[in-house]
């Protein structure tokens, strides 16, 4: 039986989600990227964020983390994460254009929502050709 607590905590999950993904979306936006889709789903994983700057296509895996008491938010970033949204980045790619430079990036926000840190790095796996 959970209290009214866990459930609402349970809850507040997804959204906090999706406020990160929009702030990540509105931070490429700003930065001249223009977002072709959100929470993209293949059989071989998810991309949170398809977008493209210029020519190239970027797909974008995004970390939220409220604090890092417990360790920075890239260690969330971790090998077996890089080798799915590469798999995934495959079907994106196939989708929006083989032709095309790919690039992938992780956003980081850190903090509350009302102050959050984002921390943007560019070209997050190299030497891959999809």
């Amino acid at each position: 039986m959970s209290t009214s607590s866990e459930s609402s905590t349970a809850k507040s999950a997804p959204a906090v989600g999706r406020w990160a993904e929009d702030t990540a979306a509105a931070f490429l936006e700003s930065k001249g990227c223009r977002i072709l889709s959100r929470n993209f789903r293949t059989r071989a994983g998810e991309i949170d964020l398809v977008a493209e700057e210029g020519e190239t296509l970027v797909l974008v895996e995004v970390k939220y983390r409220s604090d890092e008491a417990f360790a920075p938010a890239e260690e969330a970033w971790t090998a077996s994460k890089r080798k799915k949204v590469l798999k995934a980045g495959r079907w994106a790619a196939a989708r929006w254009g083989r032709s095309r430079a790919v690039r992938f990036d992780l956003i980081v926000l850190v903090g509350p929502p009302d102050r959050a840190e984002t921390r943007h790095y560019s070209n997050v796996i190299e030497g891959v050709d999809l």
